[in-house]
């Protein structure tokens, strides 16, 4: 049951979610809706349910909220396009709240991301990026990482969080603070999912699964093909695979970064003897931007947990 607290709290989100797309009809009235043929309704129904259903009695599943859509990646441009299919996903949680008016496909997504570099006589989004790409992706196959989705969606009016992992942190470089974090904001009921970078591939992060010999990332990942195992009456184990990663994976790479829907606040320094908990960085569903915090997310900047 919601409480009436938690009702009022959403009912004023919404109200304010309406009044910035009103203010930005400019942006939305240049953004059509993406196809219905790209979107696969219901995923996380379904792989909560066989995540729980078949689960052993020692195993613990925390998943993301249901709210959101799979966006499917075209066959041609697999490859390249994992940044924006991870940020659609994202952007289908915030649609699906009523935080954003249209999710575009990938051309309108880089019209945005142009105009965001190209503020006239304001002060442009992530001059460092916007340098590197030289304010040209549209219609290309350029790849987009963490700093340019956060871009866009400051351009959007929503924030985001940028964490940074930049080395291993637990016995065999498999990212004990990642996996800790990760847990921790799981735990919450109704999170968002994650947008999750590293070396020249991003996932969308839905879950955490905990055994008492290992921890598992549950995800969407735009370039595994798991519509057959979707589709199939195979065992729950075949099932599951294509949507875990396991700790011997997470280790092959040496560094990650998450961006985060909404606020998270570091408190390390505030607090004594809790560098290493995950709960010194907390997470707050804070999802819209103020116009003064809008212009300060032009400069990039990020958390570096470790």
């Amino acid at each position: 049951m919601v409480s009436a607290e938690s009702s009022q709290i959403n009912d004023d989100l919404c109200t304010k979610s309406r009044n910035r797309i009103e203010q930005d009809l400019h942006v939305w009235d240049s953004i059509e809706e993406l196809e219905s043929g790209r979107r696969m309704v219901g995923v996380l129904n379904q792989l909560d349910h066989y995540f729980n259903l078949h689960k052993a009695p020692t195993t613990t599943v925390y998943m993301c909220s249901h709210q959101i859509d799979y966006i499917k990646s075209r066959l041609a441009n697999v490859g390249w396009d994992c940044g924006y299919r991870n940020c659609q996903i994202l952007m289908s949680f915030l649609q699906k709240n009523r935080i954003l008016k249209r999710i575009g496909d990938i051309a309108q997504l880089q019209i945005c991301l142009e105009k965001a570099w190209d503020q006239g006589k304001h002060q442009d989004y992530d001059t460092v990026g916007a340098k590197l790409f030289e304010k040209d992706v549209y219609k290309t196959t350029k790849w987009i990482g963490t700093t340019e989705v956060h871009t866009l969606f400051s351009y959007l009016g929503i924030r985001t969080t940028i964490l940074d992992f930049s080395q291993p942190s637990g016995p065999n470089q498999q990212h004990g603070f990642l996996l800790d974090w990760i847990q921790s904001y799981f735990s919450t009921n109704e999170a968002p999912p994650l947008y999750l970078q590293y070396s020249g591939h991003s996932v969308t992060v839905i879950g955490i699964e905990i055994t008492r010999k290992k921890r598992s990332l549950l995800l969407l990942d735009p370039q595994r093909h798991w519509f057959r195992a979707f589709s199939s009456n195979k065992t729950p184990s075949f099932f599951k695979r294509p949507f875990r990663m396991h700790p011997r994976e997470i280790s092959r790479n040496p560094q990650y970064q998450i961006l985060v829907l909404g606020k998270v606040t570091d408190k390390r320094n505030q607090e004594a003897n809790t560098s290493d908990t995950p709960g010194s960085l907390v997470w707050q569903p804070d999802y819209l931007l103020t116009d003064i915090e809008r212009d300060t997310m032009k400069v990039v900047s990020t958390i570096r947990v470790i």
